[in-house]
């Protein structure tokens, strides 16, 4: 059949033209490559088979244990280098990933979800398995998982196989367009590919060397340039200006460099929203921290009482709740008034460091006494009973007795919100501190961890993975632990454990009890092949991480740490975000 199809092509175009022609699956094995995609994270099956062998052995292809937490790994690989892949069958295997693709949506992730799906040849009267269908009106929705990722906002659409024999497909051409939408907006993908095009001909490409370099739409956004007087005189008549960076800035590494030397060179402190911590050091004396109103500790709140200034860069245009410090009108950065922002259709990150290049010219270095770093890594006593409102100074204690970074993945719930306080130091991966603060899926920080796992084994870092996270979170994925043994991935998961989702808890309903007294975590961590301990004090912690993370592949370590509910022992974040939910929910 495909050697017919190929002397059709030549008796049509020449076989000049023919030799060059690849098969569908071959061409999108390089258009993969060329987007540094060499990992995949999915779920085998029958209708993605025939890609998944194609791909193999250029693109790795790693197992999940289920298609949502393939795809959350995928999203934490995008999240660290840039852009991830998930890969799984036709509805059922697709439609699980979706509350994935709606965290790469809020998180601006740019991941590729492939999904095989049944051949063009295959549609007819007989009803395949895997289709959405009700059999009482004996109506198939062949694009079910196409609409159910469009409803939410994903680009979505089903390759094209060919629709004459003389000629190839644009399967091709419509697959590149979609991937590099992703790679250049930051945003995910997803794309049904018919199984019966895998080895289809399509449409021969020239890709220039870089995909910055593909033709793309010429921004029509003008004046960029005219902002420059205004930030320069109001950078001059100011005493102690600060720079205010939200979560825009998170996937342009340049851009991230080139604000960082301008506020190097001038001496101008800077803070992060909460949606944009973890991308800068926060040993350094400039970077204030992650700021967000009453939920920050005071010490980062004393930029609150010198600013004069300030300069915005990528936070959103519109109010967003958890980075408005929960509607408690204390977020005071953003309600200041001397301030230029630089937000919307300004953001295009070319202009935006043209911008900094010229500021940099005829600015003064200030003299500000917010640049001294007033991050406090010790706790008061060396010796106290672990709970939520130690656990990070506790963390920053032993980072810095560690010549190692140890690279946070907060599991969303008590945990995440007490890793607010964690003290951000870059690791060799270029991230500090990666979660989803904005969509907040459960469920993410093991699949996060599973993937700098990979990163580092396969690059040689030497980063920590250092999971925190509680019963329900945990528990919502611990069948992750397989993987980061079948991979024998490096991992410290830090266990806080009180039997129950306390986070939001209004009541004593059977539902907020997730995990039995009577669970041996012990004997979890040794089927796995992990070493375990139990502490309760903050020196034990310290001592028990020191010991470990001296060896480069020290394998999969799980510390718990019992912990009380009582308000006295909880973060001083997740109280305030406790008083918020019950305050929302009457």
């Amino acid at each position: 059949m495909l050697k017919c199809e190929y002397n059709q092509i030549t008796q049509n175009l020449g076989p000049d033209y023919a030799q060059n022609v690849p098969t569908t699956g071959h061409s999108l094995k390089t258009i993969l490559k060329y987007f540094n995609i060499d990992v995949a994270y999915g779920i085998g099956g029958d209708y993605v088979a025939g890609l998944i062998e194609v791909l193999h052995p250029e693109v790795n292809i790693l197992p999940g244990s289920n298609e949502l937490n393939a795809a959350f790994a995928a999203c934490g690989h995008a999240e660290i280098r840039g852009i991830g892949c998930c890969i799984m069958t036709y509805t059922v295997g697709s439609l699980p990933a979706i509350s994935a693709a709606a965290l790469a949506i809020a998180e601006n992730i740019p991941v590729i979800f492939l999904s095989g799906a049944p051949g063009e040849n295959e549609i007819g009267e007989t009803f395949l398995h895997h289709t959405v269908v009700n059999h009482r009106n004996l109506y198939p929705r062949y694009d079910a998982a196409l609409n159910a990722f469009q409803a939410i906002g994903v680009r979505a659409e089903r390759l094209q196989g060919k629709r004459g024999n003389l000629q190839p497909s644009n399967a091709s051409i419509q697959f590149l367009e979609l991937v590099h939408y992703a790679w250049k907006n930051s945003q995910p993908v997803f794309i049904e590919i018919p199984r019966d095009l895998i080895a289809q001909p399509t449409q021969p490409l020239t890709l220039p060397s870089s995909p910055k370099l593909l033709q793309a739409e010429v921004p029509l956004v003008a004046g960029n340039l005219e902002i420059i007087p205004q930030i320069k005189h109001k950078l001059l008549k100011s005493k102690h200006p600060l720079i205010f960076l939200g979560q825009f800035i998170k996937r342009d590494r340049s851009l991230r460099e080139c604000i960082l030397k301008f506020s190097k060179e001038h001496n101008i402190p800077f803070v992060t929203s909460w949606l944009a911590k973890g991308f800068f050091d926060e040993d350094d004396a400039l970077c204030k921290g992650a700021y967000n109103g009453i939920f920050s500790p005071e010490h980062i709140r004393s930029i609150e009482h010198d600013v004069d200034y300030i300069i915005e860069i990528g936070t959103s245009i519109q109010r967003q709740d958890i980075n408005y410090a929960f509607n408690s009108e204390t977020q005071w950065l953003s309600d200041f008034e001397n301030k230029t922002r630089l937000t919307g259709a300004l953001l295009e990150s070319e202009n935006l460091q043209t911008m900094f290049k010229e500021l940099s010219n005829g600015s003064e270095p200030k003299n500000s006494p917010l640049t001294q770093n007033q991050i406090s890594v010790f706790s008061s006593k060396t010796e106290q009973t672990l709970s939520y409102s130690n656990i990070a100074s506790a963390l920053n204690q032993t980072q810095n007795r560690l010549d190692r970074t140890m690279v946070y993945l907060p599991e969303v719930g008590n945990s995440l919100f007490a890793s607010f306080g964690l003290k951000n130091r870059l690791g060799e991966c270029g991230r500090g501190w990666v979660a989803n603060p904005w969509y907040a899926a459960m469920g993410t920080s093991l699949a996060y961890a599973r993937a700098l796992g990979h990163i580092n084994q396969s690059e040689n870092l030497k980063d920590i993975p250092v999971v925190l996270t509680g019963d329900g979170g945990f528990q919502f994925q611990i069948n992750e632990l397989a993987h980061i043994q079948q991979e024998e991935l490096s991992v410290i998961v830090i266990y806080m454990r009180n039997n129950i989702f306390s986070l939001g808890k209004a009541g004593e309903s059977n539902i907020y009890k997730c995990i039995d007294p009577r669970f041996k975590l012990e004997l979890t961590t040794q089927s796995y092949g992990g070493r375990y301990y139990c502490v309760d004090r903050t020196d034990e912690l310290v001592r028990v991480i020191e010991k470990v993370t001296v060896e480069l592949s020290f394998g999969l370590v799980i510390i718990e740490v019992p912990t009380s509910t009582d308000s006295c022992d909880q973060s001083n974040e997740v109280r305030l975000i406790n008083n918020y939910i019950s305050s929302c929910n009457d």
